[in-house]
């Protein structure tokens, strides 16, 4: 039997714990902290790969691990908390049409089954090697689990504001549609960049510098606004593009064919 690296393994387990009490939570009508412990997840995330990388202990045993830690945080715990949230305080109330409840149980679903799909293919075109890690094809998960969560965090922070005019829950009815549109993302090839790559390994520019500078600032003074802004920025910004890739290509074989 090969050996087990212990400390990544260990990290990687932390997110499996924090997707576990995400669903718990949501089961419980706790959803900011159902939200948070996705987040969570995603730091663990986050520090296993580099932890293995560091201590140069990655494996096939500890990107399998990591799979299989990742349907439950970034899969099963956002279609749990988006299908509570949704049919208990939203869709769920009297009179509302049963077809738009059946609509909220199949986005749910769907997105589950997106993720296992997504991280399947992971596994499949990937490797340990550092240029496997530069991009993404497709939403990935753990970007899909937090645009998720930072919604219903963001939705809670609205919910709270003094004087504040707007519904319960505002977000709500969103958040099946951002789900739909989350999951189908992920099993698309649409091209998106690695950010811990971005963040951890080698030099960056003084613009890149003063954008992170911004996003600490800024998460400082509304951290529940910037983190949606954030997840919402990234995960629009590569299907936009990718349509404008595809715009651009269509008009240059027009105007090479005109």
């Amino acid at each position: 039997m090969r050996k087990i690296s212990i400390l990544p393994s260990m990290i990687t387990l932390g997110n499996l714990t924090a997707g576990f009490a995400s669903v718990i939570l949501s089961a419980d009508s706790h959803y900011e902290l159902a939200a948070w412990m996705i987040l969570l997840g995603m730091v663990f995330d986050l520090l296993d790969g580099q932890v293995a990388r560091l201590t140069k202990t990655a494996g096939s045993f500890g990107a399998q691990l990591d799979s299989l830690c990742d349907i439950v945080t970034f899969g099963l715990a956002p279609a749990v908390l988006v299908n509570r949230i949704s049919l208990e305080t939203y869709y769920g109330r009297v009179g509302m049409p049963y077809e738009i409840q059946k609509f909220v149980w199949l986005v749910s679903v769907l997105y589950v089954v997106c993720a296992a799909l997504r991280l399947a293919r992971f596994n499949l075109e990937t490797t340990v090697e550092a240029e496997d890690h530069e991009h993404f094809y497709g939403l990935p998960s753990p970007a899909a689990a937090g645009q998720i969560a930072t919604l219903v965090i963001l939705d809670s922070y609205l919910q709270a504001r003094p004087l504040s005019s707007l519904p319960e829950h505002p977000l709500v009815v969103v958040m099946p549609f951002m789900a739909l549109v989350a999951g189908l993302l992920m099993v698309t090839r649409v091209k998106y960049v690695h950010m811990g790559d971005r963040l951890f390994r080698g030099s960056r520019s003084f613009p890149w510098l003063m954008a992170l500078i911004t996003l600490t600032v800024l998460m400082a003074l509304r951290g529940k606004v910037a983190l949606a802004a954030l997840f919402t920025t990234y995960t629009l910004l590569g299907l936009v593009k990718a349509l404008w890739g595809k715009l651009f290509r269509r008009s240059s074989e027009h105007t090479a064919a005109g």
